[in-house]
């Protein structure tokens, strides 16, 4: 009892500790995952404004000179700037660079003659005009400018110098289009500039001369940091293919000078930010732009972006570290976790000796239960007090009592589940062998039977295929429950006459086969005059009875029985074929005769139709084929009314929505019971159209215009014109004049306007 005790004490002590670690851990997972993703979303938050931010600082500083140089494009186009007027021209330039002081250095123009013109701010940011041309001997001239923005003293000469040698002219004239240069050291400031070029043709296309506006580059590093400051994070500006910088955050240089005087442009690698140039490294060989790089207890998120103008192909690198987000957080985890383990210690010492006082009554049934596992069915349990394992041990007596019960009726619940089991399974089998529509044998059976009763003993062995006429038709007039009570009909009449000779089974929708063993030609014949016979007179609705059948009979075991069975199935399909016309017209005239019963006034009102139609067709010049085909069409046209209810067909009030929407089947009904009819299937498609309307509002279809076949149209008119001079109980027939005045009304919406007035005009 004690290791008992022990061990449910310590597994209970345990799964409590298992629960409470497994809760925090949930609660933890949860609480982290949705940090996790909070954090996401703010560095990649911080990382796309950043981005656009740069992007958009980069836009402004990189289109200001190709502005600058578009704005003033035309006045070099069209000569408006007198390039030779001293004045004019030294205000111009003046001007410009005046004007956008905040990004360019210097803006200036050479043309082919080698001539070159422009304004620049020296190195006290003061605006100076430059002239360079044969009167200067080829040297650049360097004047201050006065209150007007026209020449002032001199200032400054250069050695020579030829425009036409600067690449940032040599790749405009090469381009032929606006360009930047690549970047290079300028001459007079130290810094790196790059020339926005756009080179000026004459109206003979013939170049006079390239525009260029000059920028320093160690601007975007002031704004570069301005950007990232606030947000900790460090922006490059790189060459894609070289690496080389352009511009860094971090406001250091970007070339260094060498000893002897040249430029030393510094590469990305060089900046000493090991997660940036990895970043880069790896954006060489994937092409991937977001990075995450772990480096000294950090992660960097590093963004690399593509800046592309004509003739800039340079990258921009982001890199913001992750930490400045998550101290916080791992602090608060810190503190959360020791005072959960503080918490989760103090709750195992209360729920322990809970524990003890609960489990107390438990191990009293405990020995109860080991009693009543030895058999001891009388033996029951003591009930301690009125709670939950007071409750428990009440249970457990109770079961205990029912228990006994159980094992005294076992024997007679088992004979019960045995019986209504094999009940079960005999109508699983009769179901797996019968047809559930006619309760004769289906195909699994015949299969299985064809092979058993293929022996020699039964042979002669005839095999009967027999095929129910007209289903089809039956079913498109009036229902498929119409066509079920055909075939079950067809079923008990051939069962009846050989059910108890042979094997009778139905393999499909119309298809019956019969196996009949000793059976040779002259019985079968017998059989099936008994069949007919049986047959003959019987109907379902108003279609006939009728079976078409074939039958082979296998007279020794060297005939196959499958080559047997097709003879037979071949044999009945040329019995069909040749009752075919002969059936279809019997319940086609059943089907009108029915139809006519049902509506006394049916045949009037189609006979009345159709002399209008014969009209009308012989006012438009119809030969007679047509007028025939567009007679029998007019006849028909409501032939489809044979499915419809009586109530329906007779209701002299309005219809409700539901029956009319049965009503308005009947186009359709007639549209399959002639289309399966031979020699009628060109006349089912004017009997389905009868009722569409010229403006397209009719049914089943919803044709409009000439879209609804010209029989169709001649038959609505006819039914019109019909409905308006017949008298009802409700309403007298319609004077000329007024039928007239309604037709009009209605043509070119409900009826086709051209044959309405042709009907007018030249059949009343």
């Amino acid at each position: 009892m004690c290791n008992k005790k022990g061990k449910i004490g310590f597994n209970i002590i345990i799964s409590f500790i298992v629960i409470i670690v497994i809760t925090f851990s949930i609660i933890g997972f949860f609480v982290y995952s949705n940090w996790k993703n909070t954090l996401d979303r703010v560095v990649s938050q911080e990382e796309k404004d950043t981005n656009e931010s740069i992007l958009q600082k980069m836009d402004e500083f990189i289109n200001e000179p190709l502005n600058i140089n578009e704005t003033n494009y035309n006045l070099f186009k069209r000569s408006i700037l007198d390039i030779n007027n001293k004045d004019q021209r030294d205000s111009y330039f003046a001007g410009v660079v005046e004007a956008h002081k905040k990004y360019i250095y210097s803006y200036s123009y050479g043309t082919e003659s080698g001539e070159y013109y422009g304004a620049r701010r020296n190195l006290n940011n003061d605006v100076e005009v430059i002239e360079n041309n044969e009167s200067t001997g080829g040297s650049s001239y360097y004047y201050s400018t006065t209150k007007d923005l026209t020449a002032g003293r001199f200032m400054e000469k250069t050695e020579k110098f030829d425009p036409r040698t600067r690449d940032w002219y040599t790749i405009a004239k090469e381009a032929k289009k606006p360009v930047f240069s690549p970047i290079y050291r300028h001459f007079v400031m130290n810094d790196l500039a790059i020339s926005a070029a756009y080179p000026i043709y004459n109206n003979a296309g013939v170049l006079e001369g390239v525009l260029g506006t000059h920028i320093t580059l160690s601007r975007i590093n002031s704004f570069l940091k301005g950007i990232t400051k606030d947000r900790k994070a460090t922006a490059y500006i790189i060459e894609r293919k070289s690496g080389e910088l352009v511009a860094n955050s971090l406001e250091k240089s970007n070339f260094q000078t060498l000893p002897e005087g040249k430029t030393k442009r510094i590469s990305i690698g060089e900046m000493n930010n090991k997660s940036v140039s990895e970043a880069y490294e790896r954006y060489k060989t994937d092409s991937n732009n977001n990075f995450v790089i772990e480096r000294e207890n950090d992660k960097f998120h590093v963004t690399i972006t593509k800046f592309n103008r004509e003739g800039l192909d340079w990258l921009i690198i982001t890199s913001i570290p992750e930490s400045q987000f998550t101290i916080d957080f791992v602090k608060s985890v810190r503190f959360s976790t020791i005072l959960s383990a503080i918490a989760l210690m103090l709750a195992i010492m209360i729920y322990r000796k809970n524990i003890e006082l609960i489990l107390k009554p438990i191990y009293d049934l405990i020995n109860v239960t080991e009693k009543f596992s030895k058999g001891d069915f009388s033996y029951r349990a003591r009930v301690f007090r009125n709670d939950e394992i007071g409750k428990l041990s009440t249970a457990f007596n109770n079961m205990a009592d029912q228990l006994h019960n159980f094992i005294n009726t076992l024997e007679d619940k088992v004979k019960e589940r045995t019986i209504e089991l094999e009940k079960i399974n005999e109508e699983v089998i009769y179901l797996s062998y019968h047809d559930q529509l006619t309760g004769l044998y289906n195909r699994r059976y015949f299969d299985e039977e064809l092979r058993r009763i293929d022996t020699d003993g039964n042979y002669p062995l005839t095999i009967i295929m027999a095929d129910v006429n007209g289903l089809k038709l039956l079913n498109d007039s009036l229902g498929h429950a119409m066509g079920d009570e055909l075939i079950k009909k067809a079923a008990n009449i051939i069962t009846t006459v050989c059910g108890k000779n042979g094997v009778v089974a139905r393999i499909g929708g119309d298809e019956f086969v019969i196996l009949l063993p000793s059976t040779g030609s002259v019985e079968v014949e017998s059989i099936l005059r008994d069949i007919k016979s049986k047959a003959a007179g019987e109907k379902v609705g108003f279609a006939e009875i009728s079976i078409a059948f074939g039958y082979e009979v296998k007279t020794h075991k060297g005939e196959q029985i499958e080559n047997i069975l097709k003879k037979a199935e071949d044999n009945m399909y040329k019995t069909k074929l040749l009752q075919r016309p002969g059936i279809m017209g019997k319940t086609f005239e059943a089907i009108i005769n029915n139809l006519n019963e049902k509506n006394k006034t049916e045949e009037v009102h189609s006979r009345k139709i159709a002399d209008i139609c014969v009209e009308i067709g012989k006012a438009l010049k119809m030969n007679e084929t047509d007028i025939g085909e567009l007679k029998t069409a007019a006849l028909l046209h409501d032939i489809g009314k044979i499915a419809i209810k009586d109530d329906i067909l007779k209701k002299s009030g309005k219809l409700t929505e539901e029956e009319l929407e049965q009503f308005k089947s009947h186009a359709e009904v007639g549209y399959r019971i002639l289309n399966t009819t031979e020699g009628l299937s060109e006349i089912s498609k004017y009997v389905l159209s009868h009722h569409e309307r010229w403006d397209g509002m009719g049914y089943p279809k919803g044709l409009k215009g000439t879209e609804i076949p010209l029989q169709s149209r001649i038959i609505a008119i006819a039914d019109v014109y019909e409905a308006m001079t017949r008298e009802t109980n409700y309403r007298t027939a319609l004077s000329k004049e007024v039928i007239i005045e309604n037709l009009k009304k209605i043509a070119g919406t409900q009826i086709d306007p051209e044959l309405v007035m042709i009907f007018i005009e030249k059949v009343l």
